[in-house]
């Protein structure tokens, strides 16, 4: 869970109590059953552990030849194991999901920047996610800093922006407190930006010489534009700037 609140946590805690608190007596077994195995053990008992590993000899053998895929080995399709995987796929028994199970191999971010005058632009800095190249990356424990995190996804969507960013970059045109309060810091404390405009950059890490020639932890190269440089019209909100309008 990325984040619990004090209830949750309270709840959490005087379930543990119970647990410790309670004393439970082993029951002994009637000397009539026997011990597993025996002639005497309940038919029941025995078709039970039958089952059990049946299904779990089943569950690993799937879940080998899935994790043989995930490594890239690819068979042809027409062996026992693949048959049985296609007969019980429509069950769900074993799946490759995992969050995040495979990483990216690029680090694409956005830049938020505003301007007074659509000449000289001043960057939004975020709480966790890379911005200046010399800050180095910090460490995050039972807390997700969702607007971050959203970024780093909106970067790597390669359609449409999401359309909660309109949102977010009005918020930004107002000044609304509730969002600057997200971020790091405000480059426009007296006044809100005329213009706004976002970049699609690739962030990597610095290399060994690198840090030790320019003390950065990050190289970001400005790939393009992420949404069209917007204007901020008191009667209209956000609009899109031609460029004509600009200094």
């Amino acid at each position: 869970l990325a984040l619990l609140d004090d209830r949750a946590i309270l709840a959490i805690r005087n379930s543990l109590a119970k647990l410790t608190r309670r004393r439970v007596k082993p029951v002994a077994e009637p000397a009539r059953m026997g011990h597993p195995g025996s002639s005497r053990e309940p038919a029941l008992r025995r078709t039970r552990r039958w089952a059990t590993g049946v299904y779990a000899a089943v569950v690993v053998l799937i879940g080998a030849a899935q994790l043989e895929n995930s490594f890239g080995f690819r068979s042809t399709g027409q062996g026992p194991v693949s048959w049985l995987r296609r007969q019980l796929a429509p069950f769900m028994l074993v799946n490759s999901y995992g969050l995040f199970r495979v990483m990216t191999t690029a680090r694409p971010e956005l830049m938020v920047e505003g301007s007074i005058d659509g000449i000289e632009w001043r960057a939004y800095a975020f709480k966790h996610k890379p911005g200046a190249t010399d800050r180095a990356p910090g460490f995050l424990l039972l807390h997700m800093p969702r607007l971050d995190w959203q970024m780093w996804f909106a970067a790597l969507s390669e359609g449409d922006p999401p359309r909660w960013l309109g949102g977010f970059s009005e918020a930004l045109f107002r000044r609304s407190p509730d969002v600057l309060d997200l971020l790091a810091g405000n480059p426009f404390p007296e006044d809100g930006p005329r213009y706004l405009r976002m970049l699609a950059l690739q962030y990597r890490f610095t290399s060994r010489a690198e840090r030790a020639e320019t003390g950065d932890w990050w190289i970001g190269a400005r790939k393009r534009y992420y949404v069209p440089i917007m204007r901020w019209e008191p009667a209209a909100g956000a609009v899109p700037s031609s460029g004509a309008d600009r200094p």
